[in-house]
């Protein structure tokens, strides 16, 4: 029974995290604002407290349901969403400081700017996607400068990642500093 309700508690924490980078990510991605994505806020959050295991979870489920609202091309992000959790286990306890949440920010999104830009590459040309943005700008203007076409993409990538991911863990560094929440995650244990 234990058991039981441990199991359920899990699926149900997960189910929030891949509920909110989907409709954080969706409403974003519809309301067009640039540098912003919040689609790995469920991801990064459940990744820096509990087993890696579930941040990968989470990550794949959030891709699967994406790919459902916005089609197939959401899944080959799913490589980005994958080390994003696996950079927020790796820095876990710098999801308790505002400062070290920013540098974990950075981090993430260079790492993910790393995988990104080949799914960039083959998918889009280098560019962001079927909308033009400014990071696409970005790039148009680091490849005319002379640049290589995979370094261009790379910090265009990088510069449309940087504040998403340092304001998804500076949210969750606040979070998790709340007294109430707080005390509540000391209580789960997975």
């Amino acid at each position: 029974m234990i058991n039981s309700r441990k199991s359920s508690k899990k699926m149900a924490y997960l189910a929030t995290a891949i509920a909110t980078n989907t409709l954080l990510g969706s409403i974003i991605t519809f309301s067009g604002v640039p540098f912003l994505f919040l689609d790995s806020i469920g991801t990064i959050f459940i990744s820096s407290h509990f087993k890696l295991k579930y941040g990968l979870l989470t990550a794949i489920g959030t891709h699967f349901l994406l790919s459902v609202i916005h089609g197939p091309l959401a899944l080959p992000f799913m490589l980005v969403s994958l080390s994003i959790a696996v950079v927020s286990h790796f820095f876990k306890s710098f999801m308790h400081s505002y400062k070290k949440a920013i540098l974990a920010g950075i981090i993430i999104a260079l790492i993910g700017a790393f995988f990104s830009t080949p799914v960039r590459i083959v998918l889009y040309g280098g560019f962001k996607g079927i909308q033009k943005s400014a990071s696409d700008l970005v790039f148009i203007l680091l490849n005319h400068s002379g640049y290589t076409y995979m370094a261009s993409v790379y910090f265009s990538t990088f510069v449309d990642m940087v504040g998403d991911k340092i304001i998804s863990c500076l949210l969750i560094a606040y979070l998790t500093n709340l007294a109430p929440f707080k005390k509540y995650l000391r209580k789960l244990k997975w």
